[in-house]
């Protein structure tokens, strides 16, 4: 299950840079307070910490499950510090990445059905998730009727169809 994202997930690389240095600091402070060092990992509980403590809880699941990049339950310093730089100054293709990244939970480079009606349940707003909308939602990405979403055709889905999507992954609002 390894990580399949793009460079800044993949290595970190640039993500200090990509934000302000005051950011960078302020993260880190943050990170350090709550979680006690960049080498420990956050869980759920932990993780509420590091927010604004206005986001509701299952919106807060749905936020963990982004940033947890590998799927493993605990978010790492890299985990948290690289999904916060695409958050904030992210490219619009990085960002259906990440958000691809959040529904192919078993990280093999695309999204089953299985997985599509597990992101549906986890991240859309409450009273969308219906088998309606995830048929359609296959039918229309799945472009070569395999049976999954490659990341090519959830990246053409998405800017395609940016209603669906903001259905789709709505509790993460994750602005493209």
């Amino acid at each position: 299950m390894g990580n399949k994202h793009g460079s800044l997930l993949s290595s970190g690389s640039g993500a200090r840079t990509r934000i302000s240095p005051s950011s960078y600091v302020d993260l880190e402070v943050g990170w350090n307070e709550k979680i006690g060092s960049r080498k420990n990992q956050a869980d759920l509980a932990q993780f509420r910490e590091l927010m604004p403590s206005d986001i509701p809880a299952a919106n807060l699941a749905s936020l963990f499950a982004l940033y947890d990049h590998n799927h493993n339950g605990k978010l790492s310093w890299h985990e948290y510090l690289c999904t916060v730089t695409l958050l904030m100054s992210g490219s619009f293709e990085e960002k259906i990445d990440l958000i691809f990244h959040a529904f192919d939970k078993d990280g093999n480079g695309s999204i089953s059905e299985k997985e599509l009606k597990e992101a549906v349940r986890k991240f859309a707003r409450p009273g969308d998730d219906s088998k309606m909308f995830i048929h359609q939602v296959m039918q229309t990405c799945d472009v070569d009727k395999d049976g999954t979403i490659s990341l090519e055709e959830f990246q053409n889905f998405v800017k395609e169809n940016p209603d669906v999507y903001e259905k789709m992954s709505g509790r993460l609002n994750v602005a493209l």
